[in-house]
């Protein structure tokens, strides 16, 4: 329950691409089922102080003179997905797709282009879900 916070590292030759982030729970039998999502221009994806309490969460102030330029070297980027209360039984697995466009926000798509993920070792890339322990200390199964 709360922000699932993802931390990706990404390169591309494009100046500005947009980078749509979809969690799902994926069944045993292989169905996926939406649990949220989160987005970025990757040209926003400089950390900012925030102006405001943000309860931790990461801060992109998306002003000019915090936009960087393509990352050709793969980069860190941190991003929260909106809210959400979900549980995800026993069994079941989660996946994080990253798409440059949306079938919902194609009109906001203005660069095309590829990019591409890292994980390992050298880039740990992973995923932060917020969870509740049940009122006895452990957690649900």
């Amino acid at each position: 329950t709360g922000h699932p916070l993802l931390t990706f590292w990404i390169s591309s030759k494009h100046p500005s691409i947009d980078c749509f982030v979809y969690l799902c729970d994926v069944y045993p039998d292989g169905f996926s089922q939406y649990i949220t999502e989160g987005q970025i221009k990757l040209s926003h994806r400089k950390l900012s102080k925030p102006p405001y309490n943000t309860f931790g969460l990461p801060y992109h102030s998306g002003l000019e003179g915090d936009l960087l330029p393509c990352c050709e070297e793969p980069e860190k980027v941190t991003i929260d997905l909106f809210p959400t209360s979900y549980v995800i039984p026993q069994g079941h697995s989660v996946r994080i797709s990253i798409n440059s466009a949306d079938i919902d926000n194609a009109e906001l798509c203005h660069e095309k282009g590829e990019f591409k993920i890292y994980y390992g070792e050298q880039y740990p890339s992973n995923i932060n879900l917020p969870v509740i322990p049940s009122k006895s200390g452990a957690f649900d199964q």
